[in-house]
């Protein structure tokens, strides 16, 4: 049950839903996949050329859901250790830390 309250699971079953809607063809545009543009790192990685050609070649390729699933995994866990973060700092056993 931990789990299903980390950014880390959310963010990997909203990028495989992504992905799947893309490959079942109900985002022909694509831009579901690259979240509008608001996905910085998917948008830079697009129109940077190594990558570009790892990602789309007329279609996206498998690699291109590949880096979609991770970026969402890497997003979660960095939100995750926010998150982390900020309990410990203001957090004491579950209550707010007054002293600081």
């Amino acid at each position: 049950m931990k789990l299903l309250k980390t950014f880390s699971f959310w963010f990997l079953i909203i990028s495989i839903i992504v992905c799947i809607i893309n490959l079942l063809g109900y985002d022909d545009k694509n831009l579901l996949f690259g979240f509008f543009g608001l996905d910085i790192v998917l948008y830079l990685l697009t129109y940077t050329e190594p990558f570009r050609n790892w990602i789309i070649d007329d279609k996206i390729l498998w690699s291109g859901y590949l880096i979609r699933i991770i970026i969402g995994l890497l997003y979660g866990w960095v939100l995750d250790q926010i998150l982390k973060s900020a309990r410990k700092k203001y957090f004491v056993d579950g209550e707010i830390d007054k002293e600081k």
